[in-house]
């Protein structure tokens, strides 16, 4: 999708966005060293989205970095770790980290739970599980 991260043809990374009348909201993520069974089972794409990209199941579309660092003759320290790769992209990226306090999670929880989502990001409530 266009909010994707390829490698090779295969997802790294996926982003999404909300945007609310006073705020945004930005998830993204990076598959270092996830648990692909896991991921698996909890991602349930329909058919339909698997088969535009060529593919029969999420595991067939991803990969971890960890996977293509293996692979590399040569790689960037930054790769050699998911610690590693924390530190090199909040020094490249960012001005620093910000460490959310219970009041913040709490204000976060409050207005997430205001939205209307749905079950349609639910496992097992999806039309097409």
């Amino acid at each position: 999708g266009r909010n994707d991260v390829l490698v090779g043809g295969r997802k790294i990374s996926g982003n999404a966005f909300h945007m609310l009348p006073d705020r945004s909201i930005v998830h993204g993520t990076l598959l270092y060293s996830t648990d692909m069974d896991a991921l698996a089972e909890s991602i349930r794409p329909p058919v339909e989205k698997l088969a535009r990209h060529g593919v029969e199941s999420v595991r067939q579309r991803v990969v971890n970095v960890s996977e293509i660092v293996r692979t590399m003759d040569d790689p960037h320290p930054a790769l050699r770790s998911v610690e590693a790769l924390e530190s090199y992209l909040v020094e490249y990226f960012t001005d620093g980290t910000i460490v959310l306090g219970e009041d913040d999670i709490a204000d976060i929880i409050c207005d997430a739970s205001s939205m209307s989502l749905g079950d349609s990001h639910v496992r097992g409530k999806q039309n097409n599980v």
